[in-house]
């Protein structure tokens, strides 16, 4: 299954949240709510055991039904628009659930025609597009709720996701930066970051890391923040952003392998080692790290146990270029050289 966009899943996390999707009462069982909704006298009543109903039907995943009695609420004639709109969203939202996309579409549109000027039908909307591929319906969903939302940090961040998504980098640079002007959310320096980097402009890309509060710092982050210290030849603020790393994450081996590499590439020997020993515990069936530790063992003068690393290296790795430099490396050292 492909991934959903970020706004996407946000929008996702409210499903079955509105107002208007509570649980049935407690104790409530189908027999009884049907037959409270067939002895409803008003249109009120009538309509509250409509919902209760629907509520049920949604509790116990009988979708079909439940979309059935919502439905019958709208068609009430004394439903206000601000009231169907809130019906077409929980049905848009139970098919968005149910992963049935097209009827998701079909009702977050309903919304749309009873109440333009709201958000939410839009936003998600787009979210429903881009998981369908459909990208330039996404846009101009964005496109059309920044029409009615002009200060919309969603549809911002939404329309620049899309188009970094799409390789356009200029025009999702200036859609994030929309967004920070609305709201400075780290996953907006996070993206804005990428982009400078993919454009080659690592001290724009530095920048933005840095400018996310330490305590809102993922490992990413961490990482991220590293590489591009190296990439400015600041190893100590390098070194640091790893050991940061590590101490957030000591399962993730991205930070002892960076922090290794650096080590290495600063003939610090034994702190390689001993970070890639820790690594391979971890995992250890993972050929990249043997063949780290095999170079760590070569500039050790120790060729025996860079050979035995180099074979590991080539048994256990899953691409062809580290299983030919690992071989070429073992039959070098083989050969007498180290």
């Amino acid at each position: 299954m492909k991934k959903f966009s970020l706004v996407f899943l946000i929008l996702l996390s409210a499903v079955f949240n509105n107002k208007f999707a509570g649980a049935a009462p407690a104790g409530a069982n189908e027999e009884t709510l049907l037959s409270d909704l067939k002895n409803a006298k008003t249109s009120d009543s009538r309509t509250k055991a409509l919902k209760q109903v629907s509520d049920y039907y949604l509790s116990v995943n009988r979708i079909d039904r439940a979309v059935d009695s919502y439905r019958r609420t709208i068609n009430d004639e004394k439903i206000s628009n601000k009231d169907k709109y809130c019906y077409y969203m929980v049905i848009g939202d139970i098919y968005l659930g149910a992963r049935q996309y097209s009827s998701a579409l079909e009702f977050y549109q309903e919304a749309i025609n009873v109440s333009p000027g709201q958000e939410d039908a839009r936003l998600k909307l787009a979210g429903v597009y881009e998981q369908c591929d459909l990208n330039e319906l996404a846009r101009q969903a964005y496109t059309d709720d920044l029409k009615f939302n002009k200060r919309s940090f969603y549809a911002d961040f939404g329309l620049a996701s899309l188009f970094k998504k799409l390789g356009l980098n200029t025009q999702a640079m200036e859609y994030y930066r929309r967004a920070l002007t609305i709201r400075p959310a780290p996953e907006v320096y996070r993206n804005i970051a990428l982009c400078a980097e993919t454009a080659g402009d690592v001290a724009i890309a530095l920048a933005m890391l840095r400018q996310i509060p330490a305590e809102l710092r993922t490992y990413g982050d961490l990482i991220a923040l590293g590489r591009l210290y190296l990439e400015n030849n600041r190893r100590g603020d390098a070194e640091e952003a790893f050991s940061s790393a590590i101490k957030t994450d000591t399962e993730n081996i991205e930070g002892y392998v960076d922090l290794a590499l650096l080590y290495l590439d600063n003939n610090e020997l034994n702190p390689a080692q001993n970070l890639l020993d820790i690594a391979i515990e971890k995992m250890p069936r993972e050929g990249s790290l043997h063949f780290f530790l095999g170079c760590v063992y070569s500039a050790q003068k120790k060729p025996v146990l860079a050979r035995e690393e180099m074979l590991q290296a080539e048994v256990l790795g899953r691409s062809d270029i580290l299983k030919k430099y690992s071989a070429k490396f073992e039959n070098f050292l083989s050969n007498g050289h180290n």
